[in-house]
């Protein structure tokens, strides 16, 4: 067979893998490099559909966030996105650079080197172009500081950095402009990674006190009570709130014993101890943990909780949903129920 005539069989070869591969999903990864169309910035978590190192390019989606186009797919460099795994994996490295993901440098001096290590007597790997810019991708706490022409150490930092073209190494900040993507038109940068690490602590929300959380909660409590306090449904029984949080529960026969004890008394208290996710939340408002009195084989049943005009949604969590105190996800074929205000 001649050369030609291979051709079509190998382009109808490729582009049905390519058709195939992208109708599934390989994992998820974590975008290094902002890219402009579509406009997606760095340190966000995309889901990826196929790989090819020989063209060095990833197929993903657009953030899972975009429901309106969930279809759309485009191709990035393979260099430019982090693949991570699972979703939660994602989410989890995403997090970590968080502080790093706007952060890019500038250089200010003719085939400046970037080295393996954050040592200036450490090989260089790549040499750069006065004015090329390169992505910080995290901050190197431990290295040997470079000496200058008066035998002095030089004034800067070591950072982890990556090219436009994937090489990643380690390169002295005395010669960097740093700045924030967001503020590169508004002249903002920054001389020393003091300043720098004082923006970024400015610029990240401020941790909610274990007080306000537990005031927060007992508010939402307080909402269902005050919207009910009294739910009912002809199949999952009678359930009256106390503003002290105990609950009476009557006629949830159905729900026992795979949900309910059976040999509850249909009493207790509802404790707001458990969060829930922002994925979650979209979904619900919180996390309700019914705990039975009388009941000896096993007394707390978790409910996410959701509250409406008509009524409560209660699904029912178990303790693999859970991750140091909140609901990160929900079982794969839940109980989910409805009780309507009396």
């Amino acid at each position: 067979m001649t050369r030609k005539k291979l051709i079509l069989p190998v382009l109808i070869c490729t582009l049905a893998f390519m058709f195939f591969s992208c109708s599934s999903r390989l994992g998820y990864g974590v975008l290094l490099w902002s890219i402009e169309d579509p406009q997606i910035e760095s340190g966000t978590v995309l889901p990826v559909f196929v790989r090819s190192n020989i063209e060095k390019r990833w197929v993903v989606g657009l953030p899972e966030s975009d429901t309106a186009n969930k279809n759309y797919k485009f191709e990035i460099s393979l260099y430019h996105l982090e693949f991570a795994g699972n979703k939660k994996q994602a989410q989890q490295r995403s997090e970590e650079f968080a502080p790093y993901a706007r952060l890019y440098a500038e250089n200010l001096q003719d085939r400046l080197p970037v080295r393996e290590h954050p040592d200036n007597g450490s090989r260089y790997v790549y040499r750069l172009r006065l004015g090329e810019i390169i992505k910080i991708l995290e901050f190197v706490e431990e290295g040997v500081d470079p000496i200058g022409t008066t035998g002095d150490p030089l004034e800067g930092e070591w950072y982890k950095v990556m090219t436009s073209d994937g090489v990643i190494g380690y390169c002295f900040s005395y010669r960097l402009r740093i700045f924030d993507e967001n503020n590169w038109y508004a002249g903002i940068e920054y001389t020393a990674q003091a300043d720098l690490l004082a923006e970024i602590e400015n610029s990240l929300p401020v941790p909610e006190s274990a007080q306000s959380i537990a005031s927060r909660r007992e508010n939402q409590y307080m909402n269902v009570y005050y919207q009910g306090p009294v739910y009912s449904s002809s199949n999952y029984g009678r359930l009256t709130l106390a503003t002290t949080g105990a609950f009476t529960w009557t006629g949830f026969e159905l729900l026992v014993p795979h949900i309910i004890p059976s040999d509850s008394n249909g009493t207790g208290l509802i404790r707001t101890t458990l969060g829930i996710s922002a994925d979650l939340s979209k979904e619900y408002d919180g996390v309700f943990t019914f705990e039975f009195n009388n009941a000896r084989s096993y007394n707390t049943v978790n409910f996410l909780y959701g509250l409406d005009s008509q009524g409560l949604r209660l699904e029912v969590i178990s303790d693999s949903c859970i991750e140091r105190g909140t609901v990160v996800s929900r079982e794969e074929d839940p109980a989910v129920f409805y009780l309507f205000i009396n």
